[in-house]
């Protein structure tokens, strides 16, 4: 990936974490790039409290358990963004912090999430069994 789009994908998940719909691209990548919406939605145990997407590009941290919070709706958390098509990246939930990392039934950590977007409108859906820590307590 040259600079140029590495930067305009930069403002672009900016404006995603903004919660604007902005498109801003270079007239070189306009004419090279097919922008699409993603959503990566999770399902999360009751009673969870604000949780987090975090990731291996530089806007997520990467890796940084609490910079970006997902919108919350009943026991969903959803997080839309504008991403170049073929688009791939790999992620995790947390509540915030690597102590209260997405865990399965057994107890044990997901690998990464992985998503590749190929078409517009695209969702990616994940279920969370708990959460690794004292999480309900310290609602």
């Amino acid at each position: 990936m040259n600079r140029l789009n590495t930067m305009s994908l930069t403002i672009l998940a900016l404006c995603a974490f903004l919660g604007s719909l902005c498109t801003i691209t270079s007239p070189i990548a306009a004419e090279e790039k097919e922008y699409l919406t993603a959503y990566i939605v999770v399902t999360v145990p009751e009673g969870t409290p604000d949780v987090f997407i975090t990731g291996n590009l530089e806007f997520f941290g990467p890796w940084w358990a609490d910079k970006v919070i997902m919108h919350k709706d009943a026991n969903r958390r959803i997080y839309q963004m504008e991403v170049p098509k073929y688009f791939r990246m790999q992620y995790k939930f947390t509540l915030g912090d690597w102590k209260h990392e997405a865990i399965k039934k057994n107890g044990r950590k997901y690998k990464n999430f992985k998503m590749k977007v190929t078409k517009n409108n695209q969702v990616f859906q994940h279920t969370v069994d708990d959460w690794s820590g004292e999480w309900k307590k310290a609602q």
